[in-house]
Parts: structure tokens; sequence; C-alpha cells
């Protein structure tokens, strides 16, 4: 783990995304069922014990559940495999440097992106997504160098 592989995999996490609300702008995407589920699941996901590491994973998955459902919503099969071999390394540096605090956050970014798409306003909601996947590489790069 290291600071250069937490920003390869978020600058491939951004890609795929923001590629995945341009897709959404091409097809003219505005419902999303299933994105809107996610999101109203991860709201009401709640984290009982921060030291199990099971619990912390399933909380994670639930507020990452916004992300995959964005990403499948642009049917393109190859990028959702793609973007799910991701997760799991996605997972391991929100687990160990953005957990609990920063995630607790998402809701309101998530809730805002998805509220853009339903307005056809993707650029905004590409630029949301953008600054919110780069604020989590921020914090990391801070508490890592804590830890030197």
């Amino acid at each position: 783990m290291s600071l250069q592989d937490c920003k390869n995999i978020f600058e491939t996490r951004e890609m795929i995304e923001c590629f995945s609300v341009d897709i959404l702008k091409e097809k003219k995407i505005v419902q999303t069922p299933s994105l809107r589920a996610a999101l109203e699941n991860s709201i009401a996901s709640k984290l009982n014990d921060s030291s199990d590491c099971y619990a912390r994973y399933e909380y994670i998955k639930a507020i990452a559940d916004f992300h995959f459902r964005l990403v499948e919503a642009s049917g393109n099969n190859r990028i959702y495999n793609i973007y799910e071999r991701l997760f799991p390394c996605l997972a391991r540096y929100q687990a160990l440097y953005t957990f609990p605090d920063v995630m607790k956050g998402s809701h309101e970014e998530h809730k805002k992106i998805l509220n853009m798409i339903e307005k056809s306003e993707y650029e905004n909601a590409k630029t949301l997504l953008s600054q919110h996947i780069k604020k989590f590489i921020n914090v990391v790069n801070e508490r890592m160098s804590d830890k030197k």
C-alpha cells in the first residue's frame, strides 16, 4: 500500500465513474431507480461496531453501492466488470484511512449527484463526482503522512 497506489486506484475510479455519467448523458438517462434505491439503502445503513472489520466492510459496501449502481446504469457491462474488480482495492484504503468520518459525509454528495443527473445536469454531476472522489485521495494523503 502506498500513496501512489491509492492515487492510481482512485484515478481509475474517477475515470470510470465520470465516463459512466457521459454515457448516461449520451443515452439521455435521467431516471435511475437502482441508483435512488442504493442511496436510500446507504443512508439507512448503520455501523454498530467500527472495530469489527466485517461490519466496516459491509458499511463501506452499502455506501459504495451508489457508485456501483451509477456505473451499472451506463449499461456497459465491460466497464462494470472492471469497476467491480477495483472495489476491494478501494475498500482497503477507505477502511484504513477514511473510515468512518469521511464516509458519513458521502450521503449528501451522493444525493446531490443523483439530483443533478435527474435534472440532466450531467456536467455538474461529473464535477461534483470528481471532487467527491479526489477528497478521499487528499484525506488518505494526510493520514498516511501522519503515520510516518
